[in-house]
Parts: structure tokens; C-alpha cells; sequence
């Protein structure tokens, strides 16, 4: 219980944090002229990426991906895999490198870089050189946004995560980039970074709450030990 309360409190932290085009401290979301169909995903650094709570919206209602959903039992490649993100929409997923569809991008495989303030195992975790593309099957989305990891030991870095929207027509809506610096007490840099619709705001953007990463106190186990 209190893991799933603090899952909950880390994603409210993650859009917090992040409503920049810089997921830790910059700006709100960039203003997109249309709303999400497709997104990029794609990262500057490291040998591999570790990537977790997925939320957007659709109108006023946010849905999560937290790679703990039915769909990835058992843990497996997610290139192809199709998810019902809150038990409602479809959320599909492709990954390449070097334009070649690759299961080198896996969840539930490996642990990344643990428990941290912003990702919690299960996570995706895969090939940095590659590119991770999301599909929202049913309808546009108004906004989207998500946390990650690199394995770069002790290392900040700048525009770590890039995310590029797409509309229904396959036309570039926008790009936006996100650093990545290490937490104090924590071992890889991380961040997050969100991307938005003209005028939306993530719904917990509008919440006034908010939760110092300096409260929560984990031991870590880290694949990329």
C-alpha cells in the first residue's frame, strides 16, 4: 500500500517538476498547434535508457502507463505490444535502432537504475541509441509525459531526453528536450520532460500539492550497478 501511495506521489512529482520543455526546472509545456497523435522518443547519451511513468490526457481525464499493467506478464520486448492504459485506451508501442525494429528495449527485464524519486520497477529498459515511438490508437491526446534514466555513472546531461509530437497526419507538431542530473544520494542522472497541446494543462498541473524528493528515504538496487 504504501509503495502504491508513493508510485502515485512520484508521477504528481514527475508532472510538477517537469511542466517544461527542461523536466527540472523549466518552463511549462511548450504550446503545440494540434493535439498528439505520435510521439519520438529518443535519447542523447549513455549505453542504455530506463523509462517510467507514462501519463497524458485526454480532455479532462489523465491516464498512466507504470509498466505494471496486465499486458506485461510476462516481462518482455515492448515493440509491438499494445497496452489499455488505465483500462480504457490503447496505447501502442514501437522501438528501433538504426530505423530496425529491435527487442532491445524490454519491461520488467531489467531493474535499470532502481528504486529512485523518479522511477520505480517494473520499468522499461533498452538500447539508448534507439528511438521509442508511441501510438495513441483511439484519439489524440492533449498532452504526454514520462520519466527516465541513463546509465552514465555520477554524470549530468544536457538535452539527455527528446520528445517529438506528431498529429493525426503525421505532421511535426513540435520537439521539446529535457536535462538529466543526479539526485543527491542516488547514483544515474534522470529526469522527465512533458509536451502539450495549445493552451491544455496536464490536469495535476492545476493540483497545489507537492512532494519534496528529499522526504523519500529508499535502498536501491541498481541492474546498472
Amino acid at each position: 500500500m504504501f509503495k502504491d501511495l508513493l508510485t502515485r506521489y512520484r508521477i504528481l512529482f514527475v508532472f510538477l517538476s517537469t511542466v517544461g520543455c527542461n523536466g527540472n526546472d523549466g518552463p511549462r509545456p511548450i504550446a503545440l498547434p494540434g493535439n498528439i497523435k505520435i510521439v519520438e522518443i529518443s535519447f542523447s547519451s549513455g549505453v542504455r535508457f530506463a523509462l517510467d511513468n507514462i501519463s497524458f490526457r485526454d480532455s479532462d481525464v489523465v491516464f498512466e502507463i507504470t509498466f505494471d499493467e496486465p499486458e506485461f506478464s510476462p516481462p518482455g520486448p515492448i515493440d509491438g505490444k499494445t497496452v489499455l492504459a488505465n483500462e480504457v485506451v490503447d496505447v501502442s508501442f514501437s522501438f528501433t535502432v538504426d530505423g530496425i525494429q529491435s527487442d532491445d528495449a524490454a519491461v520488467g527485464i531489467s531493474t535499470g537504475p532502481g528504486d529512485t524519486p523518479f522511477l520505480t520497477p517494473p520499468l522499461l529498459e533498452g538500447d539508448a541509441t534507439g528511438l521509442l515511438i508511441i501510438i495513441f490508437e483511439q484519439s489524440p491526446v492533449n498532452d504526454i509525459g514520462f520519466s527516465f534514466s541513463l546509465d552514465l555513472l555520477e554524470q549530468e546531461i544536457t538535452d539527455a531526453a527528446t520528445i517529438r509530437a506528431f498529429d493525426k497526419d503525421n505532421n511535426l507538431l513540435g520537439t521539446a528536450t529535457a536535462d538529466a542530473i543526479v539526485p543527491e544520494g542516488f547514483l544515474f542522472p534522470e529526469g522527465s520532460l512533458s509536451i502539450a497541446s495549445e493552451g491544455k494543462l496536464s490536469a495535476v498541473e492545476k493540483n497545489d500539492h507537492f512532494l519534496e524528493t528529499e522526504n523519500i528515504q529508499i535502498n536501491t538496487y541498481a541492474d546498472w550497478e
